[in-house]
């Protein structure tokens, strides 16, 4: 699955450690803390409207614990990187909902629109109680797959 093309608009996820198995006690600290992670992942919304791949796929790896990894996160986010060449310019860049399950996961959605279409972006968040991790990332064009409640 990871290494299909995928079409213009079609369903584009990018779902953090889906091409690799990660046992639970791999997880460790993030080395770049994350104390509010909408915060977090607007500044992730902001790098995919600047389309900066570089700080996209570095700022995943060091936020999340060890659960990705630099190999997989720039396979995943490289099969981004043809639809946002061909979306122009960045013209908005919106949260659109948090949604907390208990204490200790969060899913935050934020919108990037471009001159020819959006982008949907889900963060999932795990709360390791002194700090927050990346647990995945999910970039759509469509809002159908990106499963706002």
């Amino acid at each position: 699955m990871c290494n299909k093309r995928i079409p213009r608009y079609a369903f584009l996820t990018a779902v953090v450690g889906m091409c690799t198995a990660v046992e639970s006690s791999a997880i460790s600290a993030p080395t770049t803390p994350i104390a509010d992670p909408k915060q977090w992942c607007g500044d992730e919304a902001q790098l995919v409207g600047d389309k900066d791949f570089d700080k996209m796929l570095d700022a995943a790896v060091a936020a999340s614990g060890g659960l990705i990894d630099e190999e997989n996160a720039a396979q995943l986010f490289a099969q981004l990187a043809p639809l946002l060449k061909r979306e122009g310019a960045l013209r908005l860049n919106e949260f659109l909902l948090q949604q907390d399950y208990g204490k200790s996961f969060t899913r935050i959605w934020y919108l990037v629109f471009f001159d020819t279409g959006p982008i949907f972006i889900r963060c999932d968040m795990i709360n390791l109680g002194t700090s927050w991790i990346v647990q995945g990332l999910s970039f759509q064009s469509t809002s159908d797959g990106i499963r706002l409640p």
